[in-house]
């Protein structure tokens, strides 16, 4: 993401869209007895973590480029 190209209405929506996109993060439960199952939720919850990760960083580069734009 070229974050320094963002126009300033741009920077401050996608810091916003960021946030309440990590906001829904899903989280899959599984209720049953086959291993195969719990296999699959605990990797898709991993895949979930992973996901995660990226977009607190993304919208940490964001929230710093408008701290240095003094947007905030």
């Amino acid at each position: 993401m070229k974050v320094k190209e963002m126009s300033d209405n741009h920077l401050l929506n996608a810091i916003r869209y960021w946030k309440r996109h990590l906001s829904c993060k899903p989280e899959a439960n599984y209720m049953g007895m086959s291993d195969v199952g719990e296999d699959w939720c605990e990797q898709e919850n991993r895949r979930n973590d992973e996901i995660e990760k990226d977009v607190v960083n993304t919208i940490k580069k964001l929230e710093k480029e408008s701290a240095v734009r003094k947007l905030n």
